[in-house]
């Protein structure tokens, strides 16, 4: 009905149209403003239908069903069983973010989470038994803070013999805080799954500022799924109410997971990398300890995972899609955890066009 809509307003025919031209000339001022409003109405439904109504697939078309605030916010907590994924440790400047088993090397329970890196003070750990246990905290603060004053931080809580706590509490000294956090990973932990539930997830950076992108996060989510990406996780700040209608879309495929990332009512973040040219608390929305965490939340239930940004893709030149892919370099390098890709910008703007393509671009295959 919209492509019609838009058809028949091209195929009018002469006669009307010389009657509407006179019409206009007699009240013209009447007339283009009616103009505008009708060409207004009619672009923002046509828009609505195509884009927003309803998406075109392979298969034909399906329906991109609107959530309401309250089943929205659902959505959210089903990531999250205390419904916050930050939580401040009292009288600190440390934040909590998710608490999992980790029996690789040792076992303790790691916890990510972001904090203060020029002021330390000592953290305890407190486990929820049949009797209350504590223990101190090792702080162990990552690197890649880019200057920043917060940056993202492990805090490793020992574990005694095969002790599994199902929560964990972090406090500082005396000042006990109620808020526990619990502690995933604890089925899987000492037994890794086989097969994982996925063989090739997704984690991106955290979506901020009211993104509104939509053209970029379809064109994103259906690459992804070209490229045989079974799940995609996105930490979820905010976004505009048009667009929670095609998260709600990805979300009832069971393709979209949202953690909660309310970053912002915590931290004065900066939006880039640089600090001394975006300054603030904390490195671009988190993004370091939003995939750390990505990482061990879903550790166990995928075999690969990948970490990149929307407006990123790692194409494969020789394999049909990603899974293959890094099979294919896992069997040239089968002690290797991490692939590492170079990246290769395609900027739409030129400096000067009538230069040459820039020498970046030489060992881009054509």
């Amino acid at each position: 009905m919209g492509p019609r809509c838009a058809a028949m307003v091209l195929s009018m025919r002469p006669s009307s149209l010389e009657s509407t031209m006179k019409t206009c000339r007699s009240i013209k001022h009447a007339c283009k403003l009616f103009s505008l409003v009708f060409s207004m109405v009619t672009f923002l439904y046509v828009v609505y239908f195509l884009v927003l109504d309803k998406y075109v697939s392979p298969g034909g078309f399906f329906k991109l069903t609107l959530l309401d605030n309250k089943s929205f916010s659902q959505a959210l907590r089903t990531v999250s069983a205390t419904g916050e994924t930050i939580v401040k440790v009292k009288n600190t400047r440390t934040y909590a973010i998710g608490a999992y088993l980790d029996v690789r090397s040792r076992r303790v329970v790691r916890i990510i989470g972001i904090t203060y890196r020029h002021e330390q003070a000592p953290l305890f750990c407190e486990y929820c038994f049949d009797g209350n246990e504590t223990v101190p905290a090792e702080v162990e603060v990552h690197r890649d803070h880019f200057s920043f004053p917060y940056g993202t931080v492990d805090l490793l809580c020992k574990l005694r013999d095969h002790q599994t706590p199902q929560y964990v509490c972090v406090h500082e000294g005396k000042n006990l805080q109620n808020t526990f956090l619990k502690v995933h990973n604890t089925e899987q932990g000492d037994n890794p799954p086989s097969p994982f539930e996925y063989d090739f997830l997704v984690c991106t950076s955290a979506l901020y500022g009211s993104y509104n992108n939509i053209l970029q996060f379809v064109q994103a989510m259906e690459m992804y799924r070209i490229l045989g990406v079974q799940k995609v996780v996105i930490y979820y700040t905010n976004s505009s109410s048009e667009f929670k209608k095609v998260l709600a879309h990805y979300i009832e495929q069971k393709f979209l997971d949202l953690v909660p990332w309310p970053i912002t009512s915590f931290l004065n973040v900066s939006s880039g990398w640089l600090y001394l040219k975006d300054p603030g608390d904390l490195h671009y929305y988190g993004q370091t300890t939003a995939l750390n965490d990505c990482i061990y939340r879903y550790m166990y239930k995928s075999r690969y995972i990948a970490l990149h940004d929307l407006d990123e893709l790692i194409l494969p030149i020789t394999h049909k899609n990603l899974p293959e892919l890094v099979e294919h370099l896992q069997q040239m390098s089968p002690d290797a955890n991490v692939f590492i890709f170079e990246n290769h910008v395609f900027t739409t703007l030129f400096r000067n066009q009538s230069k040459e393509s820039p020498a970046g671009w030489r060992s881009v295959p054509a």
